[in-house]
């Protein structure tokens, strides 16, 4: 089944306002081409532009690399190590296993994050606090990759900042997913009543009451799918805060904070990207800088976060879409 698209249509209205021709593959809605005034012409895809170069496309979407050529121009990045497969071991030469991991773990201490090096949207990412969990899920990572990352945990918040040329066009806090208690319903109704306002807002997350990590979690905190919150309790059921995952966004774009701001677009540079998603921990984006980490670059982000709570989210996305139209017109098509 095809799902229906809510960012094409916006596209459509943008080219049309500008002068700019859009035709579209008609049987399935997802591809198209913007042929603009001078004769020339860009493909789209579905909701991501991407309009950077390949290799650098290639280096963002290894995590382990943008982490070392991140730390080669002086930013700050988590602390982590490569854990490989034995296969992958034997096979290239490496040294650097499971049972080194757990001594670069040991030295660091928990909790920690276990990432494979080549994930999106949140998954294949998790916390873990001992030993004992780290082996079973670094043994679970194994069977399906055979690259992963140890990294320190960092208990600051979680930002994204998309840079196009030398702009910040969005910035926003990235909240885990949670509950909040009424005294009354268990957590798994409240899951389930954030599920219903999901889908009421048009938004196509969703919300798997029985994953294991909402579990883990809750068990982490002594609590269950049918405990009852009290009225007003806040319960994060995540760690991570990727909207794909349950997660919120606060809008702060016109909050940051210029040292983050110049931060931002100095990495894009760096790193030859146009248009970029930047993932960054810190105490306050919207205050002077003090500390942060860079997570990750996402070299296609999609602009589409909030355009499922509302009109005037809507239209919000209109304008960003609008921007880097209007950036692929004026600089890229020029």
């Amino acid at each position: 089944m095809i799902r229906d698209q809510l960012i094409f249509p916006l596209i459509k209205e943008i080219c049309l306002e500008e002068n700019i021709t859009f035709m579209e593959e008609p049987s399935r809605g997802m591809f198209g081409v913007m042929i603009f005034p001078n004769g020339k012409k860009y493909f789209v895809k579905d909701v991501n532009f991407n309009l950077n170069y390949v290799s650098s496309v290639r280096i963002t979407r290894n995590k382990a690399l943008t982490s070392y050529f991140l730390e080669l121009f002086g930013y700050n990045v988590p602390k982590y190590t490569m854990v490989y497969s034995e296969n992958k071991c034997r096979k290239y030469g490496l040294q650097d296993n499971l049972a080194k991991g757990k001594e670069f773990a040991k030295a660091l201490g928990y909790p920690l994050i276990l990432k494979i090096n080549d994930s999106s949207k949140g998954q294949g990412i998790f916390k873990v606090y001992e030993e004992k969990e780290l082996v079973e899920k670094a043994q679970d990572i194994l069977l399906q990759a055979n690259t992963f990352q140890i990294q320190k945990y960092y208990d600051y918040n979680d930002y994204r900042m998309v840079v196009l040329g030398d702009k910040i066009i969005s910035a926003y806090q990235r909240i885990p997913l949670y509950v909040i208690g009424d005294g009354v319903s268990s957590v798994k109704r409240l899951l389930e009543q954030k599920q219903e306002s999901f889908i009421k807002a048009g938004r196509d997350t969703i919300i798997n009451v029985y994953d294991s990590d909402i579990k883990n979690n809750l068990l982490k905190l002594g609590y269950n799918l049918e405990t009852v919150l009290g009225n007003g309790e806040k319960c994060e059921l995540r760690f991570i805060s990727n909207l794909s995952a349950g997660g919120e966004c606060v809008e702060l774009t016109d909050k940051i904070h210029k040292d983050y701001a110049g931060l931002g677009i100095k990495i894009s540079q760096d790193l030859n990207l146009h248009l970029c998603g930047i993932d960054i921990m810190c105490p306050d984006i919207t205050s002077n800088m003090v500390d942060y980490i860079i997570l990750e670059v996402n070299s296609s982000p999609g602009l589409d976060n909030y355009a499922y709570s509302g009109r005037r989210q809507e239209l919000y996305v209109k304008e960003l879409y609008r921007k880097v139209i209007l950036y692929i017109r004026d600089t890229i098509m020029s």
